[in-house]
């Protein structure tokens, strides 16, 4: 039997814990399979094997492993093909890939890197190679799997209050309605039914603030992956400003005054994430104005940087609230009667992070918050 695999001088290199790692290997050459099958075996890794890539991609399914390595070329389904195919699938999409392949051509490097493969192998192979792959992706999937169950922890510790505050007013007042329909005056049955939309309205935008902000965190949990969002490009000027300031003016039905001085930029980022920051900034100087204070909507550039900012002036924050903002976290909530979830002011410093945005919050308890977004220009353009 040919030998794929040089095995000279191998080190035993552990799973990263104790739980045994399930290692879905897609390989049509028997020899191959059953050398990669008999060191992973060897190293506590549990194993599956698949002839072909449509067995592969059906086994992946049925049963996620913690990793999958396949061959590039192999018969019924390709292994890009299977790849594009389980990145397509939520259920499967975060598996680390790695890549087999006789052939040591760049190009097949490259196309087996740009489908969303995390790792390439060219055979014949050293054991060390091997296994040190599995160690360093298994590593990392293991990392951002407990930094994504730490965020979740602390988000489902507090959004049940969010959820259940609104939807108990839908069910309570929908009660009230069909248990007292025919003694209920109408402007009574309106002034429920106005409650009720209010409720609703609060529970939807709840939801879409969770689902912004895990979506964010899921984008910094693999940048990698999600490189393609990074080269999008926003053209910032007036009308954009002002469509996304009015927007938010209706829906928090405020009448505050807004003073909009900006320049014309070109920046990088996506156009839809820019108006989700942009958007929560002024969101949250809506909520905290003093009635009657002007909001002010200002830009500077650099050479390299466009920054907008965005200055109310109301409540304010002390030093210590900046720093302990988090997920669900309103401060003074009973002080204030405030509605609302913290969300807003982490969603921006999530997509920040993503986006490699400087974000800067200064504020003055009592008179104002000063909110900077720092973003890279695209260079050449102004």
């Amino acid at each position: 039997m040919e030998n794929f695999i040089n095995t000279s001088r191998v080190k035993k290199v552990l799973p990263i814990n104790h739980k045994q790692k399930k290692i879905l290997i897609v390989e049509s050459s028997p020899n191959v399979r059953q050398q990669l099958a008999e060191l992973l075996e060897k190293n506590g890794y549990k194993i599956t094997i698949a002839e072909n890539g449509y067995d592969g991609y059906k086994f992946a399914l049925h049963e996620p492993p913690d990793l999958i390595i396949a061959d590039i070329i192999i018969p019924m389904m390709s292994g890009l093909e299977m790849l594009k195919l389980l990145r397509e699938n939520s259920y499967t999409s975060e598996i680390p890939f790695i890549f087999l392949t006789e052939k040591a051509a760049t190009i097949d490097r490259r196309i087996g890197m740009n489908s969303g493969a995390d790792d390439y192998l060219s055979i014949p192979f050293k054991s060390d190679d091997i296994l040190n792959a599995l160690k360093t992706r298994l590593e990392k999937k293991d990392g951002i799997d407990k930094k994504f169950d730490k965020v979740f922890r602390s988000i489902s510790g507090n959004i049940p209050h969010e959820l259940r505050t609104p939807l108990g007013s839908i069910i309570g007042f929908t009660n009230m309605m069909l248990d007292e329909f025919y003694t209920l005056e109408k402007m009574e049955m309106l002034d429920m039914l106005h409650k009720i939309k209010g409720a609703s309205l609060r529970l939807h935008k709840t939801i879409e603030k969770f689902i912004i902000f895990s979506e964010a965190e899921v984008l910094n949990m693999d940048k990698t992956n999600n490189s393609k969002l990074l080269s999008k490009e926003t053209e910032v000027n007036a009308f954009l400003l002002y469509s996304v300031t009015n927007e938010k003016m209706k829906v928090e039905d405020s009448t505050i005054p807004v003073n909009l001085e900006t320049t014309y930029g070109k920046i990088q980022i996506a156009e839809d994430y820019f108006m989700i920051m942009f958007g929560e900034l002024i969101e949250n100087a809506i909520k905290f104005s003093f009635p009657n204070k002007a909001i002010d909507i200002y830009s500077s550039e650099s050479e390299s940087a466009y920054t907008l900012t965005v200055k109310n002036y109301g409540r304010g924050m002390t030093e210590e609230e900046i720093a302990s903002m988090a997920p669900f976290n309103q401060h003074n909530r009973q002080k204030y009667e405030q509605q609302g979830n913290g969300l807003g002011l982490m969603i921006v410093s999530s997509l920040a992070t993503f986006y490699n945005v400087g974000f800067n919050l200064i504020s003055v308890p009592d008179q104002y918050t000063e909110a900077s977004l720092r973003f890279r220009k695209v260079l050449g353009k102004s």
